[in-house]
C-alpha cells in the first residue's frame, strides 16, 4: 500500500511540475533554435504557444522548421493541429487524425520552410538582418481535452540554398 501511495504522489508531483514547467529553448540562436514544452491544453483545447528566435535572417538561405505535437490521452477520432508562424506570417498547419493505434498518445508532425530571399522581396526589411521569430500554436479538435497534457516542440534551422 505504501508503494502505491508513494507512486501516486510521485505521479501527481510530476504532473503538477510539468504543467507549470518553463519551455526549454535555445533562443536566441545564431542560425538555429530548438524549443520544447510539456503543458496542458487551455480553454478551447488550445495549446500554450511556444516561440523561439534566430537572431538575424540572411539572404541565400531557407528557414526549415520541423514541428511535433503529441497529445497525451485522446479520444478516437480526435484531430490534432500544429501551426507555424514566422514573424507573424503563417507557414501553414500540419493536421493529424488519431485513429487508435494507441490510446495513450497521438502525434502530428510537419516540416515547414520559408525561402528568406522570397520573403525579403515580398516585404523588404522583414528578413535580412532582422530577427526571425518562430511561433508554434496548436489544438485538439476535442474540447474535452482541456486540461490534458501535450508535448510541443520545434526546431528551426537557417540553411544555405
Amino acid at each position: 500500500m505504501h508503494r502505491i501511495l508513494s507512486f501516486s504522489l510521485c505521479i501527481l508531483f510530476l504532473a503538477a511540475t510539468a504543467a507549470h514547467a518553463v519551455p526549454e529553448s535555445t533562443s536566441p540562436g545564431k542560425s538555429s533554435v530548438f524549443v520544447k514544452d510539456t503543458n496542458q491544453f487551455q480553454s478551447g483545447a488550445i495549446m500554450v504557444p511556444i516561440a523561439g528566435t534566430i537572431s538575424k535572417g540572411k539572404t541565400k538561405r531557407v528557414l526549415r522548421i520541423d514541428a511535433t505535437l503529441t497529445l497525451g490521452i485522446f479520444n478516437l477520432g480526435d484531430q490534432a493541429t500544429a501551426t507555424i508562424n514566422v514573424n507573424g506570417v503563417s507557414l501553414g498547419s500540419a493536421v493529424g487524425h488519431c485513429h487508435g493505434a494507441s490510446l495513450l498518445e497521438c502525434t502530428v508532425t510537419g516540416t515547414f520552410w520559408l525561402d528568406l530571399d522570397a520573403a525579403e522581396l515580398a516585404d523588404p526589411g522583414s528578413v535580412k538582418g532582422a530577427p526571425l521569430n518562430v511561433t508554434m500554436t496548436g489544438a485538439s479538435s476535442n474540447s474535452s481535452d482541456v486540461g490534458e497534457f501535450y508535448t510541443a516542440s520545434f526546431s528551426a534551422q537557417m540553411v544555405k540554398k
